[in-house]
Protein backbone atom coordinates (compact mmCIF):
# COMPACT_ATOMS: atom_id res chain seq x y z
CA UNK A 1 0.00 0.00 0.00
CA UNK A 2 1.36 3.38 -0.99
CA UNK A 3 0.95 6.32 1.39
CA UNK A 4 0.29 9.73 -0.17
CA UNK A 5 2.61 12.38 1.23
CA UNK A 6 3.32 16.04 0.53
CA UNK A 7 7.01 16.88 0.67
CA UNK A 8 8.77 20.22 0.40
CA UNK A 9 10.21 20.34 -3.12
CA UNK A 10 13.38 21.86 -1.71
CA UNK A 11 14.14 18.45 -0.13
CA UNK A 12 14.04 16.52 -3.41
CA UNK A 13 17.78 16.88 -4.24
CA UNK A 14 18.65 15.59 -0.76
CA UNK A 15 16.70 12.35 -1.00
CA UNK A 16 17.36 9.15 -2.87
CA UNK A 17 14.54 7.19 -4.57
CA UNK A 18 15.06 4.23 -2.23
CA UNK A 19 14.23 6.48 0.73
CA UNK A 20 10.86 7.22 -0.83
CA UNK A 21 9.94 3.61 -1.62
CA UNK A 22 6.34 2.84 -0.73
CA UNK A 23 5.34 6.50 -0.74
CA UNK A 24 3.23 8.32 -3.30
CA UNK A 25 5.11 11.63 -3.15
CA UNK A 26 3.83 14.99 -4.31
CA UNK A 27 6.50 17.69 -4.25
CA UNK A 28 5.32 21.14 -3.25
CA UNK A 29 7.45 24.26 -3.61
CA UNK A 30 7.54 26.82 -0.81
CA UNK A 31 5.78 29.41 -2.97
CA UNK A 32 2.89 27.09 -3.89
CA UNK A 33 -0.28 26.83 -1.80
CA UNK A 34 -0.79 23.65 0.20
CA UNK A 35 -2.67 21.11 -1.89
CA UNK A 36 -5.94 19.44 -0.98
CA UNK A 37 -6.47 15.72 -0.97
CA UNK A 38 -6.15 12.44 0.87
CA UNK A 39 -2.53 12.87 1.94
CA UNK A 40 -1.58 11.17 5.21
CA UNK A 41 1.62 13.15 5.84
CA UNK A 42 3.13 16.52 5.07
CA UNK A 43 6.83 17.34 5.41
CA UNK A 44 6.99 21.13 5.15
CA UNK A 45 9.79 23.61 5.63
CA UNK A 46 9.41 26.16 8.40
CA UNK A 47 8.26 28.78 5.90
CA UNK A 48 4.97 26.94 5.21
CA UNK A 49 2.08 27.58 7.60
CA UNK A 50 0.11 24.43 8.40
CA UNK A 51 -3.05 25.10 10.37
CA UNK A 52 -6.79 24.65 10.56
CA UNK A 53 -7.51 25.50 6.92
CA UNK A 54 -4.85 23.09 5.69
CA UNK A 55 -6.08 20.38 8.06
CA UNK A 56 -9.62 20.89 6.79
CA UNK A 57 -8.45 20.34 3.21
CA UNK A 58 -6.31 17.32 4.19
CA UNK A 59 -8.92 15.16 5.96
CA UNK A 60 -6.75 12.00 6.13
CA UNK A 61 -3.67 13.78 7.48
CA UNK A 62 -2.03 11.88 10.34
CA UNK A 63 1.32 13.68 10.77
CA UNK A 64 3.11 16.96 10.12
CA UNK A 65 6.83 16.14 10.10
CA UNK A 66 8.32 19.62 10.09
CA UNK A 67 11.68 19.73 8.35
CA UNK A 68 13.47 22.08 10.67
CA UNK A 69 14.00 23.03 14.26
CA UNK A 70 10.77 23.75 16.10
CA UNK A 71 7.21 23.94 14.90
CA UNK A 72 6.23 27.61 15.04
CA UNK A 73 4.69 27.20 11.59
CA UNK A 74 2.12 24.64 12.79
CA UNK A 75 -1.11 25.35 14.61
CA UNK A 76 -0.60 22.85 17.43
CA UNK A 77 -4.08 23.33 18.91
CA UNK A 78 -5.78 22.64 15.56
CA UNK A 79 -3.53 19.60 15.08
CA UNK A 80 -4.35 18.25 18.53
CA UNK A 81 -8.08 18.73 18.00
CA UNK A 82 -7.84 16.60 14.86
CA UNK A 83 -5.51 13.99 16.33
CA UNK A 84 -2.66 14.94 14.00
CA UNK A 85 0.86 14.23 15.26
CA UNK A 86 3.41 17.04 14.90
CA UNK A 87 7.14 16.40 14.85
CA UNK A 88 10.25 18.34 13.95
CA UNK A 89 13.83 17.47 13.14
CA UNK A 90 16.16 19.34 15.49
CA UNK A 91 19.28 18.07 13.70
CA UNK A 92 17.86 18.44 10.19
CA UNK A 93 21.17 19.79 8.90
CA UNK A 94 22.87 16.49 9.69
CA UNK A 95 20.10 13.91 9.05
CA UNK A 96 17.23 13.32 6.66
CA UNK A 97 13.72 13.56 8.11
CA UNK A 98 12.80 10.38 10.02
CA UNK A 99 9.42 10.04 8.32
CA UNK A 100 11.23 9.40 5.05
CA UNK A 101 13.69 6.70 5.97
CA UNK A 102 12.35 5.26 9.18
CA UNK A 103 15.24 6.27 11.40
CA UNK A 104 14.79 8.11 14.61
CA UNK A 105 16.55 8.64 17.87
CA UNK A 106 13.94 6.24 19.22
CA UNK A 107 13.76 2.71 17.78
CA UNK A 108 10.02 2.61 18.49
CA UNK A 109 9.48 5.88 16.64
CA UNK A 110 11.55 4.65 13.69
CA UNK A 111 9.54 1.44 13.52
CA UNK A 112 6.27 3.38 13.57
CA UNK A 113 7.49 5.53 10.68
CA UNK A 114 8.45 2.51 8.60
CA UNK A 115 5.14 0.84 9.32
CA UNK A 116 3.14 4.06 8.86
CA UNK A 117 1.50 3.54 12.26
CA UNK A 118 1.21 7.18 13.17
Amino acid sequence: MSHRVLLAAELEPLLEPAQLAGLDVTWIAADEPTLRGDYVAIVPLGSRWVGGTEFKHLPKLKIVANCGVGHDNVDLVAAELRGIAVTHTPDVATRRPPILHGRSSSPARGASCRGASW
